[in-house]
C-alpha cells in the first residue's frame, strides 16, 4: 500500500504486514499553517532524528494527529525550560490523541516558518502542573 498526500507519504512495511509505517517523501514532511495563521514545518531531518526515541512517529495515525496538532492545537503552553530560562522561543502544542493520550508537538516559534523541535505521545499536559506557567491559548 502506498498513499501520498500533499504533505505526507505513507507506505506499508511489506505485503504480509498489515501495520502501516510513516515514511517521509520530501523535506519538509509536513508543511502547514498553525492556528495563528503562521507557516509551520516538520522537516525530514528532524523526523529522522526524533523517530529513534519516539517510535510512535512511525505510525500513520499518530502522524496524522501530529499534523492536526500543528494546525489546530487544543491547548498551547510555553515550553517550561524556556520559561524558567526567561525565554519564549518554544511553545508546546497539545491535541487529544486517544482517551488517555495527547500528541505533544514542541514548536520553535521565533522563525518563519515555525519549526517542529519534537513530537511524541504523552498522558497529560505536563506544563499544566507547573506553578506560575499559564496556558497561552
Amino acid at each position: 500500500m502506498f498513499v501520498c498526500s500533499q504533505t505526507i507519504c505513507y507506505c506499508g512495511r511489506n505485503s504480509t504486514d498489515s501495520s502501516i509505517m510513516y515514511a517521509p517523501k520530501t523535506d519538509p514532511i509536513i508543511s502547514t499553517t498553525d492556528d495563528e495563521g503562521q507557516p509551520i514545518v516538520f522537516t525530514k531531518a528532524k523526523w529522522n532524528e526524533k523517530k529513534v526515541d519516539h517510535p510512535e512517529l512511525l505510525d500513520t495515525t499518530f502522524m496524522a494527529n501530529v499534523e492536526k496538532a500543528m494546525q489546530a492545537p487544543e491547548e498551547v503552553w510555553p515550553d517550561y525550560a524556556d520559561y524558567i530560562a526567561g525565554k519564549s522561543d518554544k511553545q508546546c502544542y497539545y491535541r487529544k490523541y486517544s482517551s488517555y493520550t495527547y500528541v505533544k508537538v514542541v514548536v520553535w516559534v521565533n522563525d518563519s516558518p515555525r519549526r517542529v523541535v519534537t513530537a511524541y505521545g504523552i498522558d497529560c499536559v505536563k506544563e499544566a502542573k507547573y506553578t506560575g506557567l499559564d496556558r497561552l491559548r
